[in-house]
């Protein structure tokens, strides 16, 4: 299994148990806006430390959810175009159908780069029309469609993302899971991301390493939230 580890043990959490974590996180005082920042923070200079110079052209394609994994992906976009890589950020929902929080950063994110943020259509064909060509001229796609919350197959308009990732010719680094695989074991139960490069936020889950969603995760590196 290729994984990049921190020095200290990893443990592995279950999408519950990592639910609960975030909770208490919040229960402490720790806003979910401040702790998306962090998990965004950290998988961008993860992406900008180990991945962005052996890519020929610093341009990337960012696909977000309306959840805390897009608001992850959000927050990777803005800061790798403050870094001054070309990023294009694709959304399945628009900021007013986000959670909160990833509203908070995707309105963020809009302030700083208005014309590079896109609201993908509804209809299955429409998301293949706008993200086919669009991914093909990026470099570096960022997975950050679903998350560890995950657990019903992808379909629909859903479906037809992830199909457009797979199909695109850039590497993909997938935050957290690939999208489209459930958290908690290692079985497929409908469309996913194969990722080469996944960023794993601060946990590993199951699906990390049971067969056969390990062989969609790629690398593994776990990243500081």
């Amino acid at each position: 299994m290729n994984f990049r580890m921190r020095p200290e043990p990893t443990l592995i959490v279950t999408a519950a148990e990592q639910k609960r974590i975030d909770n208490q996180a919040f229960a402490s005082g720790i806003p979910e806006r401040s702790l998306m920042e962090s998990a965004g923070r950290s998988a961008a200079d993860s992406i900008l430390r180990e991945f962005a110079e052996t890519l020929p052209t610093r341009t990337f394609a960012v696909i977000a959810g309306s959840g805390g994994n897009g608001g992850d992906a959000v927050v990777v976009a803005r800061i790798l175009s403050e870094a001054g890589c070309s990023v294009e950020t694709y959304l399945a929902a628009s900021p007013e159908k986000m959670s909160a929080a990833a509203a908070f950063h995707t309105r963020q994110l809009i302030e700083r780069t208005p014309g590079n943020v896109h609201v993908l259509g509804e209809r299955p064909t429409d998301v293949c029309g706008a993200l086919d060509p669009a991914l093909r001229s990026a470099a570096c796609l960022i997975d950050g469609l679903f998350g560890s919350g995950t657990s019903r197959p992808a379909s629909g308009r859903f479906a037809a993302i992830i199909d457009s990732v797979n199909r695109a010719p850039g590497k993909v680094i997938s935050l957290d899971l690939p999208s489209g695989i459930p958290a908690d074991g290692g079985v497929l139960n409908g469309p996913a991301v194969t990722a080469d490069e996944t960023l794993a936020m601060h946990f590993l889950k199951p699906a990390h390493v049971l067969y056969p969603a390990r062989q969609r995760c790629g690398q593994i590196t776990v990243v500081e939230v």
